[in-house]
Order: C-alpha cells, then structure tokens, then sequence
C-alpha cells in the first residue's frame, strides 16, 4: 500500500534537500516531485511553490535543474490534476486475428474499423509531436536563461 506524504513533510524535505546548491540537490528535488506525482493537488502545489521560489531565489538553479534528466516529466506531472482512468471496460477485439490454419477470420466490421484505428493513430502521433515540440522550447528557454 502507497502511503501518502504530509503537506508538512513534503515541505520540510523539500527544503532540507534543496538546502545546498548542487546538482545532487537537484535530482533529490526532482525525486521528491517524481514521488508526488499521485499526491494531492494542494501538496503538489505546494511543492511547485517552493521549487519556484528556488529557481527565481538562486541564479544558477534554472540551469542547475534544466541539466537533470527528466526534469520536464517530473515539474509536468505536478500540473496534472489527477490521473486519467480508463472508463471503457469493453475490449475490442484484435483488427485482424488468424486461427491455427492461418487463415484470417472474418471480425464484426461494426466494432472497430480499420478508418477510426487509423485516426486514433494520427491523433496520438500530432499529440505527441506538439508534446515534443513544447518540451523542447521549454528546454531552449531554460538553458538561454
């Protein structure tokens, strides 16, 4: 069982960890955000606070925190609300199925056409790219600064 941190905890670790200016403080803080990530919105906001307060307090810690290793994903699920459950509980069936001959078996059209697969497809793929693009401008800001 996940057991959830305190609003008082969170914010004492926070500031213990980013205590020191170093790149290992950095990654503690981006650990503790990554640890977060399912926690209550007003936790989360409380610790974007306090990792705001630092990046605009020391004049090293956008680049300090920009050089870690996902950085983006960890400051990105603070902004998340909550996370998305899946609603649909039917399961579609394969698009194309073949039984022990090899032979392709002929599937309910009306299920799932290969034209709405084909959609979803594209949609997730013009998500992902503008997600990318994003991350990446973020990026650029942050190590011009």
């Amino acid at each position: 069982p996940e057991q959830q941190l305190s609003m008082e905890f969170t914010a004492m670790l926070l500031d213990q960890i980013l205590l020191t200016e170093s790149s290992s403080s950095y990654a503690g803080a981006l650990s503790l955000l990554q640890a977060l990530s399912l926690a209550d919105l007003e936790i989360k906001l409380e610790a974007a606070r306090k990792l705001l307060t630092t990046t605009f307090m020391r004049p090293a810690a956008p680049q300090s925190l920009a050089k870690q290793m996902g950085w983006q994903d960890c400051i990105t699920r603070l902004l998340v609300k909550k996370p998305i459950t899946d609603v649909c509980s039917e399961v579609f069936p394969d698009l194309m199925s073949f039984d022990d001959d090899g032979e392709l078996l002929d599937l309910d059209p009306g299920r799932v056409s290969p034209s709405s697969a084909s959609r979803i497809s594209d949609a997730a793929f013009a998500i992902e790219t503008e997600i990318k693009e994003v991350a990446e401008t973020v990026s650029n800001a942050v190590a011009d600064n």
